[in-house]
């Protein structure tokens, strides 16, 4: 039986699943039907992980992501029964780990940019913010300078900012946060965002973001 069809069986064995769970495994479904349903390979599973997920799975809280990740460990071990599949079990745990960190950090960076959801697990909004947020995506503020796009992180200065390189351009951001929340961050790590820039000021913000990705994921986005 096929990868494709064998992940659709699983589905259909586990339609009564945490939603999460089951939204992970449709994604991973649309997955193989777009890479044209090949073996399972470990480098097809740390492409899932590492590039879909972050992508069309962007609004996780850390529980939610723990859910993805065993969804996918349920999956390959199914699979693993019908066919001989080579997978890591390392490879999923270090996602959990990872996903934490990413989930939390995007999250974090969402709060301080003025983002109004503060949780999507049950849905939270805060009305004030919601108002202000709004306000700032219908007018930009003027003497701003905006740029967007994708960031690699170059750089964590214990002075209180980060290095942020435009992909696919030899140019750099210094980005202003706190000391004790440059911890989050990791080299490497890929921001799909928004900066921006006062007139005046030498470093800039994130004014929105809309995806974080792990630093496997930059080789997917090249």
């Amino acid at each position: 039986m096929s990868t494709i069809k064998l992940t659709q069986e699983f589905i259909n064995k586990n339609h009564r699943a945490d939603k999460t769970k089951r939204e992970a495994l449709e994604l991973f479904l649309r997955f193989l039907k777009v890479h044209g349903g090949q073996d399972i390979t470990p480098e097809m599973i740390d492409f899932f992980l590492a590039f879909w997920i972050p992508k069309y799975k962007n609004h996780l809280d850390e529980a939610q992501s723990l859910y993805v990740v065993q969804a996918i460990d349920d999956l390959m071990e199914y699979i693993s029964e019908q066919q001989d599949v080579a997978y890591s079990l390392e490879l999923l745990e270090l996602y959990k780990i990872e996903y934490a960190r990413l989930y939390k950090t995007k999250q974090m960076i969402a709060n301080l940019s003025g983002y109004p959801v503060i949780s999507y697990n049950p849905m939270v909004i805060n009305l004030n913010s919601y108002k202000a947020y709004k306000r700032k995506r219908d007018k930009k503020e003027g003497l701003c300078t905006y740029e967007a796009g994708h960031f690699v992180v170059q750089e964590i200065n214990k002075d209180g900012y980060i290095v942020l390189k435009k992909m696919a351009l030899n140019k750099f951001y210094k980005v202003s946060f706190r000391p004790k929340l440059l911890h989050h961050f990791k080299l490497g790590d890929v921001l799909h965002i928004t900066l921006k820039k006062k007139l005046f000021l030498l470093h800039w913000e994130i004014d929105d973001i809309i995806t974080y990705y792990p630093p496997k994921a930059l080789s997917y986005l090249c």
